[in-house]
């Protein structure tokens, strides 16, 4: 009776956590709270949060948001900025050409360890953001240059843009036209005509720049808006060695005191840093550093640096060299999102390009013995060398291959390692295709790897596998010789390579713009450039992005399935699809924005009943039957509204999610969402906040766990700045925030209840004053009373000056 109750606990256990992803670690290390975000239109930014509250000894190293348009394969990334319990994140969003945008959150703690938010992501659950802007030019506005996607120079852009239907209607002093987040409509380069208007600046800088017109007739309402973008490449042709020396960067002091769970843990943290780039002629050159009092032997690496240097040749071609920390990356399956201390070098030619790679991903430990019977095993220093050569700019076509091997350095530490030593091979090849336009764009990735778990004793001698080959081994000697240059040979050798592939299509033709992507990884494929790559995963996504109603109306619909099992090994094929439509209408006119979502996931694999209680195997083995069906539904509102005088936006968001279970009534659960957000920007320099939300979660009822919580959460914020305090240019900014939020969480058959309070306050002071710097101090306080009563702050002070 004992074992039956205790396989039911375990496989009550499974069902519970099943959900949680590996990039987690399985454990939770750090509470979540995220707040909605925020989007900049002028200047096409996404503002993002996260207060997160740690609950262990580990500190986070650093917190990222991973992002990427709808339907696409790969993310982008960007560093979290740190102030007390709070993570900030500006996305520039006007790279992305999909108006629906997805992300998560990653968080990396000082012993390497990861936890996401949501849970499962990448793998299941993402953030979903719709953006109100979509690269589509308006019907009735002509664009006659530069045209969209079009390259150019950065000392030969002439902005000329006709709108004829509207030249009767428009006020011209009303006319908005920006470059990036600049209003140039106000500069002395701007023109404006009957039905046409240009803007000719001297010189912009290089890179790619979106350009936004806003027409509006005398009473003030919208007319029309419409956006594209364009790339700037600077001439590179020969230069006057007397060109003036160009420096810029910014330098940073930071001391920050953090007290956890009431003074039980309390750390403090001295941190530096610097960035640097300057120019001089044909030469670009710059530096990064940041130091930190937690750098200990005994861990990864803390401390970042680098340096790099760049030397132009002519039409965009240059020689790169960077030393100390780098992120190269070679393709997606093979050399991505991982950092490595060493030496990155790039030639860029256009007809032929290299890019070298050599340096370590993983710092060597020694195991260490901090009391008698403790033992703390060490880690292997992980080497890493990579090379890429490429033929073709990337513009129109561009063939690549690649060469990655990494390697535990067995000499690196004295004594035992965690694991044993390994090494890995990665072969791959890359190509991409697109029209002149950019309308149409093709891209593959495919490798092959080779992975060796155990390399102690290195290879086997030839002489000892003579007697076990056909012939003797007759004419395989020196293939065998060549072989154990790339990897090692013995019996832990997998002998069969594993193999991934990524296939993805994009195009954009009569206002749609939709996205293909066929992936593939093979069980037992693995990359030390890439560890944290899910393995044997195959499918395909399907993304299309309409444009409708003159840019006011945007429409999302997509499919994925994606399956395990890929060489067909194992008992059981889990199979998990997604289909999702977002609509989203963003008016032209004094309307309020609306977003409906929708997203039905389903998991299922191919066994018809769970494990017998008499039967652990399948339990130990995770070979569960699995059918469940979740449905998501969201909406949200935006509306701006000046009354009074006052600048006003009001926010609404409604979130739903079900989640049904074929086999286990405990993996049932409903939840919903109501959130309530006024933002308010007085005539004098005061800007308040205001947020309400409501969340009821109920999860397996009808079961001896059902359990029921209710989150209530109520939040404030005030900003106001000062200004000419002792210089006309200086400003002092003084920011308040708080919420104060209730848990009840109640499981009904057991009798058990947890309630209690987080009250939340944030205070910051800044100074300013130009040439001088920028001086801020920083205070986050969180106390919890009930069921849980503890008190958490940290103090942050901190000394910018950019120049």
């Amino acid at each position: 009776m004992g074992r039956t109750v205790e396989r039911r606990k375990i496989l009550s256990l499974i069902l519970l956590f099943g959900a949680i992803s590996l990039f987690a670690s399985g454990v939770k290390r750090v509470d979540v709270q995220f707040s909605t975000p925020v989007f900049d239109e002028d200047a096409n930014r996404l503002h993002l949060e996260l207060t997160l509250t740690n609950r262990t000894s580990y500190a986070i190293r650093e917190a990222r948001v991973y992002y990427r348009e709808k339907g696409e394969a790969n993310f982008n990334w960007e560093r979290m900025e740190p102030q007390g319990f709070r993570y900030f994140a500006v996305l520039n969003t006007g790279q992305l050409n999909s108006n629906l945008m997805e992300y998560y959150f990653d968080i990396e703690f000082e012993d390497g360890l990861h936890q996401t938010y949501p849970d499962d992501a990448p793998v299941a659950s993402l953030l979903s953001y719709a953006l109100p802007q979509l690269e589509t030019p308006d019907e009735n506005i002509i664009i006659i240059s530069p045209e969209p996607g079009e390259e150019i120079y950065t000392d030969e852009l002439i902005i000329t843009v006709s709108f004829p239907r509207f030249s009767a209607q428009i006020d011209k002093e009303r006319i908005r036209l920006f470059l990036d987040t600049w209003e140039v409509s106000k500069s002395r380069f701007f023109q404006v005509f009957d039905d046409f208007l240009t803007f000719s600046p001297n010189r912009i800088p290089p890179g790619k720049h979106r350009i936004r017109l806003e027409l509006y007739d005398r009473g003030g309402k919208l007319l029309a808006r419409t956006e594209w973008s364009f790339v700037a490449h600077r001439r590179t042709g020969p230069r006057a060695l007397t060109e003036a020396l160009s420096v810029s960067g910014n330098v940073f002091l930071e001391s920050r005191q953090e007290v956890l769970q009431d003074g039980n843990s309390s750390t403090l943290y001295n941190r530096a840093g610097w960035d640097i780039n300057g120019s001089f002629g044909n030469l670009l050159f710059g530096t990064r550093l940041f130091l930190s009092n937690q750098e200990r032997k005994d861990r990864q690496p803390v401390n970042r640096y680098s340096a790099f240097m760049q030397y132009s040749f002519w039409n965009n071609r240059y020689l790169r060299v960077d030393v100390g920390d780098s992120y190269p990356i070679y393709g997606p399956n093979s050399l991505q999102n991982i950092f490595v201390r060493g030496y990155y070098a790039q030639l860029f030619l256009k007809f032929l390009n290299l890019e070298f790679t050599q340096g370590y991903i993983q710092r060597a430990i020694d195991m260490q013995v901090p009391a008698p019977g403790d033992t703390v095993l060490g880690t292997y220093q992980r080497d890493l060398t990579a090379i890429r050569a490429s033929f073709g700019a990337r513009r129109k076509f561009q063939l690549g291959f690649s060469y990655l091997k990494g390697i535990d350095n067995t000499s690196s530490i004295n004594g035992k390692a965690i694991e044993p030593p390994k090494e890995n091979l990665v072969l791959g090849s890359d190509i991409y295709l697109a029209s002149a336009d950019q309308r149409f764009v093709l891209e593959g990735y495919v490798n092959a790897s080779f992975i060796n778990n155990n390399i102690t004793g290195g290879s086997i001698p030839f002489d000892t596998l003579r007697s076990s080959l056909p012939d003797s081994g007759k004419g395989l000697e020196d293939i065998y010789n060549t072989a154990k240059q790339f990897i090692t040979i013995n019996q832990y050798l997998s002998l069969i390579p594993s193999l991934a592939y990524q296939i993805q299509a994009r195009g954009r033709f009569f206002r749609n713009y939709f996205t293909i992507v066929l992936q593939s990884i093979e069980d037992g494929y693995f990359s030390m450039g890439q560890p944290y790559l899910l393995a044997d995963y195959q499918g395909f996504s399907l993304t299309d992005n309409i444009n409708l109603f003159r840019n006011q109306v945007f429409l999302t619909v997509g499919f994925q399935r994606f399956q395990n099992n890929v060489k067909g090994t194992k008992s059981t094929t889990t199979v998990t699809q997604s289909s999702y439509l977002n609509i989203s209408y963003f008016p032209t006119g004094n309307a309020p924005s609306i977003t409906i979502g929708f997203n039905n996931y389903k998991r299922g694999n191919d066994l018809d009943k769970p494990p017998a209680e008499d039967n652990t195997e399948e339990i130990d083995q995770l070979e569960l039957p699995e059918s469940n069906n979740t449905n998501t539904f969201n909406f949200s509102t935006s509306y701006s509204a000046d009354i009074m005088g006052l600048d006003n936006q009001f926010t609404i968001n409604l979130m739903s999610f079900q989640q049904r279970d074929d086999f286990y009534q405990s993996g049932n659960s409903n939840s919903g969402l109501v959130s309530f957000i006024t933002r308010t920007r007085f005539q004098f320099p005061l800007i308040t906040t205001l947020e309400v939300s409501l969340q009821q979660t109920e999860s397996a009822k009808g079961t001896d766990v059902e359990n029921r919580i209710e989150m209530n959460n109520f939040g404030f914020g005030l900003e106001y700045q000062l200004g000419r305090l002792f210089i006309r240019s200086d400003n002092l900014t003084a920011a308040l925030n708080a919420q104060i939020g209730t848990v009840n969480s109640v499981i009904q058959n057991a009798n058990q209840s947890l309630k209690y309070t987080r009250a939340f306050v944030s205070g910051r002071l800044i100074y300013n004053m130009p040439r001088i710097g920028r001086f801020s101090v920083n205070a986050d306080f969180i106390n919890y009373t009930g069921d849980q009563a503890y008190v958490d702050y940290i103090v942050t002070a901190r000394y910018d000056i950019s120049f």
